[in-house]
């Protein structure tokens, strides 16, 4: 149960969240060659991945669509204040977990997962100077407590 809640906070977090500054809206692809993937369960990587960030008033709509190894489609909604705040999603989480969005610049947020109370996992996303790409760190602990590293690479179409 608890890895099933981890790996929907991690997708969720993932992209599920790529929000902030005006930078960031537009149509962006997951380069999977250059990019240093996050460990998942078997099957549930994905093979191709893509987002749409637009700005509605005061809040970033995000919709993020992929397709997995297992040939499972993916699809999530979301939305976050452009100043920052709570990330809503077009389904619950669970119960106790909870992502967050930290502005940092026009060009940097950072999403902060949690769990229990506790941060589970930390992105940071930074987008080029000629806003063609975005550089996603990520760091974290896994459900067994291990420690891991990833690195998504996005480019704007």
């Amino acid at each position: 149960m608890i890895r099933k809640i981890v790996w929907a906070l991690l997708m969720l977090s993932s992209v599920g969240s790529l929000l902030a500054a005006e930078a960031f809206v537009g149509t962006w692809k997951l380069n999977l060659v250059q990019s240093k993937l996050v460990p998942v369960r078997p099957g549930m990587a994905p093979t191709e991945k893509a987002f749409v960030i637009q700005q509605t008033s005061e809040r970033y709509q995000l919709i993020v669509t992929a397709t997995l190894e297992n040939g499972s489609p993916f699809v999530l909604r979301s939305s976050t204040p452009t100043k920052g705040g709570p990330v809503t999603y077009s389904y619950e989480l669970a119960p106790l977990g909870s992502v967050a969005m930290k502005r940092i610049s026009d060009r940097a947020l950072d999403f902060i997962s949690m769990l229990y109370g506790r941060p589970i996992q930390t992105e940071h996303f930074t987008v080029s100077g000629d806003g063609k790409t975005i550089r996603n760190d990520i760091q974290g602990i896994n459900a067994q407590g291990r420690q891991f590293r990833g690195l998504e690479l996005w480019d704007k179409e």
